[in-house]
């Protein structure tokens, strides 16, 4: 039987909608996000920003160490939340740091540095100006909030506004708290903003700041039956992340009746992809939807687990699913590519 060529099997599998491996990173440890833009791949870990060429998967650059000066980073004080948010601008890279931003050209070469005002934002670009995360306390309750500033980082207006879920001395969903992680990178294109509310709606922003629309949740509802719900509580107990927040905060943990009917999404190449938390054939269910939220079609979505919690780090570009995937045998990590049809 005649050889068959690695390209015309990653043909043939993406064809069917199955994932195939194209390479390997043995400079990773444990990725946190993954970008795919330009013909080069960016992969966040730690206080690291790892530069590949797509072609070959060969590392152009690392970018980033410890510390307060040009080119450094501080790590973040809790362990489940990245210490790097990384955003992809025309024609740099953007870095959102603890207690900085940072630009470098697309190859890895440092631009410039800004400190901010205060540590706890999270600047994200958006067109010419940036959306702002940050969490607010008014009259006693928390609110998430998202800002729009100026080029200047000055503060234009307050777009979207959320209460927190986990308010002070109350009880706290630690499934939906732990899922923040998850969307905690609000995406734009086409000159509009996503937010993922926990009214189960995605709301649309223009470049101005004006609400323009939302998008209705369709997925479907999974059940948090008495079995699930032991997983999540072991879970909790043993990860090496949440086990001290774990005791600290478990009298106050009230599971819900249902897991969030968002599990992630991710918006490129002007579509909207919202991933349910309905499984079926190790495959998640996904709708798409163009810029204006009209929905376009649903796929399923060959997603791999990293744990109870979280997928494998993943993105979407150019019609395909990037995800990398840790092989434990062969201690490395794998890029493996879906088209999604």
């Amino acid at each position: 039987m005649k050889k068959i060529s690695l390209f015309l099997v990653l043909i043939i599998l993406t064809g069917f909608g199955f994932a195939a491996k194209v390479g390997s990173f043995p400079e990773l440890i444990n990725p946190e996000r993954i970008l795919v833009d330009g013909g080069k791949i960016f992969i966040t870990e730690g206080i690291h920003v790892f530069i590949y060429s797509l072609k070959d998967l060969k590392l152009v650059k690392k970018v980033g160490k410890e510390g307060e000066g040009p080119q450094e980073f501080k790590r973040f004080p809790w362990p489940w939340l990245p210490s790097l948010r990384v955003f992809l601008q025309p024609d740099r890279i953007f870095v959102n740091s603890m207690s900085k931003v940072s630009f470098f050209t697309r190859e890895g070469k440092f631009i410039k540095e800004r400190k901010k005002q205060n540590v706890w934002h999270v600047f994200m670009p958006f067109e010419d100006k940036y959306i702002v995360f940050a969490l607010t306390l008014e009259k006693r309750v928390s609110y998430i909030t998202y800002s729009l500033y100026d080029s200047d980082f000055n503060k234009e207006k307050e777009v979207f506004r959320e209460v927190n879920p986990d308010q002070e001395g109350k009880k706290m969903d630690p499934i939906l708290m732990s899922l923040i992680k998850q969307v905690f990178f609000r995406f734009g294109d086409g000159g509009k903003f996503f937010f993922p509310g926990f009214d189960n709606k995605i709301h649309i922003f223009d470049k101005t700041g004006n609400d323009v629309g939302t998008i209705d949740i369709p997925c479907s509802k999974v059940p948090v039956t008495s079995e699930l719900k032991n997983k999540f509580i072991d879970y909790f107990k043993r990860d090496i992340r949440y086990k001290q927040v774990f005791e600290f905060e478990k009298n106050r943990m009230k599971y819900p009746n249902h897991l969030p009917l968002l599990k992630d999404y991710r918006v490129g190449d002007g579509k909207v992809y919202v991933i349910g938390n309905k499984k079926e054939n190790e495959k998640y269910e996904t709708f798409i939807y163009d810029l204006d939220g009209k929905l376009l079609k649903k796929v399923w979505l060959p997603l791999v687990d990293k744990d109870i919690l979280e997928l494998y780090p993943f993105t979407i570009a150019g019609g395909k699913l990037y995800q990398l995937i840790e092989n434990e045998d062969e201690e490395e990590w794998e890029l493996h590519v879906t088209e999604i049809k």
